[in-house]
């Protein structure tokens, strides 16, 4: 084999370094490339499918009693009068009916496992008795005139047990003791305006979050002055009511 001049043998040298260095750089790169770990593309539809994070779930906490809360709520009521377990005839409970609008304040005295134990206080600025007897006959069981009375009461004495203190819709009892003055002898002619009240009732209350409730319960109202007028027939409402509280 002829041997190259020199010149030539040079450039033939330097050609094969720089073929040999370009393949090395371009192995190098590739292997390289292959390396690096992809990031995905995030598109609009890629973006679409991603999971939203969910709400948070309620938890028991959100709607806990705690002794020491004060409560502060309103209330509507109202509901026909009964015939049943009072002294008036037939002819004097018809169409009898009592409307109530008033405030509750109460404090939790304690909570336990089970249930909650509440003080009330109770007052109705408005009370409408419907078909309060005014005028009977007394030559005849049947009454001559009967109107609607107006009246103011109060309830100094209530204590509610509250089942599932810690859960959303929690169920109760109360018992409640006060008074009320009416603009007339209330239920009867020579009966007296001032009365006093029993009532015992049960209902739902359903918590938000945020310490508020609506409570939906019924009562058993029963008037009576006692004995202490020359009449006292005592009278039985039974009373639907719906209310709104907040706790704090």
């Amino acid at each position: 084999m002829a041997r190259l001049p020199l010149p030539e043998y040079r450039m033939f040298r330097l050609r094969s370094v720089i073929v040999v260095l370009a393949l090395l750089f371009a192995g190098s790169y590739s292997a390289f490339s292959q390396s690096r770990p992809k990031e995905p593309i995030s598109g609009p539809d890629e973006a679409a499918a991603m999971p939203t994070p969910e709400p948070e779930a309620d938890t028991e906490s959100d709607y806990r009693l705690r002794t020491g809360m004060n409560e502060f709520g309103v209330f509507v009521s109202g509901g026909p009068a009964m015939a049943t377990f009072t002294g008036l005839l037939p002819s004097e409970s018809r169409n009898r009916y009592l409307i109530q609008g008033g405030f509750r304040y109460g404090r939790i005295l304690h909570v336990g496992e089970t249930g909650a134990i509440e003080y009330m206080v109770e007052a109705t600025p408005v009370n409408i008795a419907g078909g309060n007897v005014v005028a009977p006959d007394p030559s005849t069981p049947e009454v001559t005139e009967a109107r609607t009375a107006y009246g103011f009461g109060v309830a100094p004495v209530g204590f509610r047990y509250i089942f599932r203190p810690r859960k959303k819709v929690k169920v109760f009892g109360a018992l409640n003791l006060g008074m009320m003055i009416f603009n007339d002898p209330m239920p009867v002619p020579r009966s007296r305006r001032l009365n006093f009240t029993t009532e015992v009732e049960a209902g739902v209350m359903i918590w938000s979050r945020n310490n508020k409730a609506v409570t939906l319960g019924l009562k058993y109202n029963h008037i009576s002055n006692a004995a202490t007028a020359e009449l006292n027939p005592g009278i039985n409402t039974a009373i639907f009511y719906v209310g709104y509280s907040v706790f704090k």
